[in-house]
């Protein structure tokens, strides 16, 4: 089984725990594409059939090892994306109309440290265009630079990094407070930073094509919320009402967001109860909740601007699948070689991004800041818990 934590976690105990989620990547046992797919070959195009992945630097070997890749989705088809150059490891996770994709990834040749992780300097995010060439997003003075589907039609990509040299508070918690923070990048490569008021800063997770940014913040080891920032940094708290935790993680042209909620903590082995993690539609201050029938558990991901919503869900078995939601109709999006699946970015085209396995949506939503954990899993643990 893959790793079971997700990009959520990442930035809650340290920058050397997002390089254990990437670092952690594993090939999974085969798994039917859900029922209710709509037509298509759902099946694997070969990899050496896109235009993208015919550029002379093709690692052929890598390219058809599909197990371990990110995909394209679009109308039941999975289209394998390059894996990034000079990368450990790496997670796709967002994607825009000009098919420019955008996440994290770890230094071909890191070399994991006493603690069992990598160095926070050598995990970086990126963009990767159609054909395949990648740029690296550093923010001077920062470390462990996180986007997840922050990527607009104009280029810009959001995210979150920590200060370079970050070490743990005295109670414990990494990364200390106030040492995580947000940022934009434009398309020319100016980074513009920025701070939210809270405890913590915990994520920052999209962009729209007007420069509103989304994340969440830690209010305390057990409890947080959303924010909605403007370009002129004001900022909008996003609460759904009762939740312990709420988690914006896509923002439309029209302001419109979706995210997962929780209610209620965790159960005292971490995991979480059924019923206790739900989607919900933000709407100028009229939320709307959802959850995927039949399901244990709904984690939402993103939104695009015709409102179609990407996410996973868990059903009655323990089972985890992606899904796209759109015109109130839910689809199951299972990839080839995956048991657990989960959908996350999307375009307006309609292309969807399944991530590298080693995601769990048990992990993704709802929960707050922990303290650091005084012994730690090596990165290569398939259990490596980031939360």
């Amino acid at each position: 089984m893959a790793l079971l934590n997700l990009v959520r976690r990442r930035l809650r105990f340290a920058p050397q725990l997002v390089a254990a989620l990437i670092a952690a990547l594993a090939v999974t046992t085969p798994a039917s594409a859900g029922a209710d797919q709509p037509p298509g070959t759902g099946g694997i195009v070969d990899p050496m059939d896109h235009t993208a992945l015919d550029r002379p630097d093709t690692h052929p070997a890598r390219l058809r090892d599909t197990g371990t890749l990110a995909f394209v989705y679009r109308n039941g088809d999975f289209r394998p994306l390059r894996p990034v150059r000079d990368a450990e490891s790496a997670f796709h996770l967002g994607i825009n109309d000009s098919r420019q994709t955008v996440g994290t990834y770890v230094d071909d040749g890191a070399v994991v440290g006493p603690e069992g992780y990598y160095p926070p300097e050598a995990i970086h995010g990126f963009i990767q265009d159609w054909r395949g060439r990648v740029t690296t997003i550093d923010v001077p003075g920062g470390d462990n630079e996180f986007p997840e589907a922050g990527i607009n039609e104009r280029g810009q990509v959001a995210g979150v990094y920590i200060d370079a040299g970050a070490v743990p508070d005295p109670d414990g918690v990494f990364p200390p407070r106030g040492s995580v923070h947000g940022f934009i990048r434009d398309p020319r490569g100016r980074i513009t930073t920025f701070d939210v008021p809270a405890p913590r800063m915990h994520a920052v997770t999209d962009i729209n094509d007007h420069g509103q940014v989304v994340g969440y913040i830690d209010e305390s080891f057990t409890t947080g919320s959303g924010f909605l920032r403007d370009p002129d940094g004001a900022i909008t708290r996003i609460e759904v009402p009762g939740a312990s935790y709420t988690e914006p993680r896509g923002i439309t042209n029209r302001g419109q967001i979706v995210g997962s909620y929780q209610v209620g903590d965790r159960n005292p082995d971490g995991s979480i109860a059924p019923g206790k993690v739900h989607g919900f539609v933000w709407d100028h201050g009229r939320i709307t909740t959802f959850d995927v029938p039949d399901s244990t558990l709904t984690v939402p991901t993103h939104i695009n601007n015709r409102g179609h919503i990407t996410g996973g869900y868990r059903d009655a078995d323990g089972k985890q699948h992606g899904f796209i939601l759109r015109r109130g109709r839910y689809v199951t999006i299972d990839a080839p070689g995956r048991t657990d699946n989960i959908a996350w970015g999307i375009n307006d085209r309609g292309d969807i991004i399944i991530p590298e396995p080693g995601i769990s949506i048990g992990e993704v939503a709802g929960a707050g800041a922990s303290p650091r954990p005084s012994t730690r899993q090596p990165a290569t643990s398939p259990r490596t818990q980031l939360r």
